[in-house]
């Protein structure tokens, strides 16, 4: 990012959006979030002093963050795909300990593995991917 971004700007917009709901009879201002709550002081001066860098900063981290879920949603149909043939050799309301007990250990490995890249644990402590 470049020195007129604030990276703190960039993430709290990024957050605050999603959870407003936007009226385009009103002024931005007095959006209100989507539990009713009005926006406060500190949302109503943050956003407003989004500068056009930042508001373009604010678009990519959205489009990555997309790209995540997307990421995320393909890994959760492999596990599905991957449980489902268990999940019908049991009762219904088996759980995933179960299902997991059935597999053979290169098939819950693969399950083990694709939670480990959904959870992002290991991408949390080190530095965005580019």
């Amino acid at each position: 990012m470049t020195d007129n971004v604030r990276p703190e700007v960039v993430t709290f917009v990024h957050a605050l959006l999603p959870d407003l709901i936007h009226d385009a009879t009103t002024s931005p201002v007095n959006w209100v979030h989507k539990d009713g709550r009005p926006m406060t002081d500190h949302e109503r001066e943050t956003f407003g002093s989004c500068t056009a860098p930042e508001l373009q900063a604010v678009k990519r981290l959205a489009e990555a963050h997309m790209d995540l879920i997307g990421e995320e949603v393909t890994g959760l149909e492999r596990v599905a795909a991957l449980c489902a043939p268990y999940f019908a050799l049991l009762p219904e309301g088996s759980v995933m300990g179960q299902v997991l007990a059935l597999m053979p250990e290169e098939r819950r490995n693969e399950v083990a593995e694709l939670m480990d890249r959904l959870t992002l644990k290991d991408q949390l402590d080190g530095p965005p991917a580019a």
